[in-house]
């Protein structure tokens, strides 16, 4: 019996879920969002979260890998390129540590980090697309992508581009964490 109400609970809570998403109430922004649903006179909590990173040791990683740093239990911080990577072996008072230093991919800010190589970090997920350029006003470039048609607006350029970048130039683009920058222009 037990398990007959748990089942009927689990039934009819991925229906409330389902068609509340299909009616577009539970919509995001990288961010969780919490409703509540009542199941008679109990109270259950959902929870969404969208899928910005991944997690990953940290000594499966080397110079070239993306790091959200600071690291922290959730996903949040910024996105970062590791430019140095050291590991020290183990030795009496416990495991082997690794160093490594990140540079935001946003801010150009650098961020060290130190911590076990057995540890669980975030890595971000890198969505690199391409579009053109269809106008440039002030500080702001609206790209049109190149496969979804969609026009964007980006206020984030690479710095060795930025000022180069013309009307109808190809360019690749990235999306992480919610936030898009133009990389480089594309011949």
């Amino acid at each position: 019996m037990k398990y007959l109400v748990l089942l009927l609970i689990l039934i009819g809570f991925v229906t409330i879920l389902s068609s509340q998403y299909a009616n577009g109430i539970l919509v995001g922004d990288g961010k969780e969002e919490t409703d509540v649903i009542l199941v008679g006179k109990v109270k259950y909590s959902t929870k969404i979260c969208f899928i910005m990173s991944k997690p990953a040791d940290l000594g499966s990683l080397k110079i070239g890998s993306y790091i959200l740093l600071p690291v922290s239990d959730q996903p949040d911080g910024e996105a970062c390129r590791i430019t140095e990577y050291d590991t020290s072996k183990p030795g009496k008072h416990g495991a082997a540590k690794a160093r490594i230093v990140g540079v935001g991919v946003f801010d150009g800010k650098s961020r060290p980090h130190v911590g076990p190589v057995s540890m669980q970090v975030h890595i971000p997920l890198i969505d690199k697309r391409t579009g053109q350029i269809i106008s440039i006003i002030g500080d702001t470039t609206q790209v049109m992508d190149s496969e979804t048609f969609e026009t964007i607006d980006v206020t984030l350029v690479d710095s060795e581009i930025n000022g180069v970048l013309e009307n109808g130039q190809n360019v690749e683009y990235w999306k992480v964490m919610d936030r898009t920058k133009i990389m480089r222009i594309k011949s």
